[in-house]
């Protein structure tokens, strides 16, 4: 049986996209296909609640500009 190997979440959400396969991507790699219709969620009875996440840094002075985008980022 042929084996799909991709590096990355996306290829994986764009194989199951044209019906390549079966994957399992965090939801932040599939949201646009799902909310398009492009991709079914197979396991919707196993869905969780999501969780508050906390970002913890020390604060020393300005943070690096790197370390500003990812918390204005992850914050949303």
């Amino acid at each position: 049986m042929p084996r799909l190997s991709v590096t990355s979440p996306e290829g994986t959400v764009q194989a199951a996209s044209r019906s390549t396969g079966f994957s399992r991507p965090y939801r932040c790699h599939c949201n646009d296909a799902l909310r398009a219709g492009t991709l079914v969620n197979g396991l919707q009875a196993f869905d969780v609640e999501p969780i508050p996440v906390h970002l913890v840094h020390a604060a020393r002075g300005q943070p690096p500009l790197k370390m500003r985008v990812f918390l204005a980022f992850a914050a949303t």
